[in-house]
């Protein structure tokens, strides 16, 4: 497994997530998901390519299939000058979790308490503001070069620690909306632009690529192990396999993020998701 490094962990959390279907994602959801979200997927925030593009960080998304699928990061454009972004998150209501969407506006929104890391700290973000009309972007917490000539310094806003959970209430993050966040967020705020979209649709359909090589290698393996003559696969031909999917990977990374910077790095946690484990929606304990 060290020879797949960090791919190992994506393929480990995407394998038990979705299937070789057609994933058709949607942004608003409006029914209840009971499969508990995964944990958040650790990543490398690239570099910003270009002034005025704005941060939105990886989360994990719903299909109309009824399986998660991981949406990198992705740098991108605000509609218009001033708006900053407040991710979408998940939500536990008592019987099942529900996605309140990402939007646009003058001021980040509440977002759950969710840890996105790269400026989202489960509160506001930390990582750039609006000085009038120009973006600057806050060194100390986002990855700039030098070509990047609109930036400031702020250490004092550093958090070191993360926190991988990806759902409010539960078991989940214990957090509550100010009363300024819960009127904030009562109003009418522009949702996700083309190329957002876009990038959902992306990952989305890499995701699918990979379930589909994952489902080659898991058959192959059955195969051998089980000896059937007619379907048995030599070593040879599982390293061949697994090389393609490790491709699949690679593919689903750079269309997904412009560049490899953003691969995940390793799952929060050893333990393996488990989507039938779900503390919310268990039975009470009976003596």
């Amino acid at each position: 497994m060290k020879r797949f490094g960090w791919f190992g962990s994506l393929v480990a959390a995407i394998a038990l997530t979705i299937h070789p279907a057609a994933a058709r994602s949607q942004d608003l959801l409006t029914t209840l998901v009971q499969l508990v979200p995964p944990l958040l997927l650790a990543s490398e925030q690239p570099v910003v390519p270009a002034d005025g593009y704005i941060w939105q960080p990886g989360y994990w998304a719903w299909s109309q299939d009824g399986n998660y699928y991981w949406v990198p990061g992705e740098w991108v454009l605000p509609p218009a000058t001033g708006d900053v972004w407040t991710p979408g998150y998940w939500a536990y209501n008592g019987s099942g979790y529900v996605w309140n969407p990402g939007y646009w506006d003058t001021q980040v929104g509440y977002y759950g308490g969710v840890d996105y890391g790269d400026g989202y700290y489960g509160n506001g973000y930390v990582g750039g503001r609006w000085y009038g009309p120009t973006y600057r972007y806050n060194r100390a917490v986002t990855r700039v070069n030098e070509h990047i000539r609109n930036v400031y310094i702020d250490n004092t806003v550093v958090i070191n620690r993360r926190i991988y959970t990806s759902y409010n209430g539960g078991h989940g993050i214990n957090a509550h909306p100010s009363a300024w966040q819960q009127t904030f967020a009562r109003r009418h705020h522009r949702g996700l632009t083309v190329v957002q979209q876009r990038h959902v649709t992306e990952a989305a359909t890499g995701a699918n690529e990979i379930a589909a090589s994952i489902t080659g290698v898991a058959q192959a393996a059955h195969d051998t192990s089980s000896g059937a003559a007619s379907t048995q696969v030599s070593a040879r031909d599982l390293a061949q396999l697994a090389d393609e999917l490790n491709r699949s990977v690679m593919r689903f990374v750079v269309r997904s993020n412009g560049n490899g910077h953003a691969a995940p790095r390793a799952m929060a946690e050893a333990a393996p998701y488990d989507p039938t484990r779900n503390p919310d929606l268990a039975p009470a304990a009976t003596n």
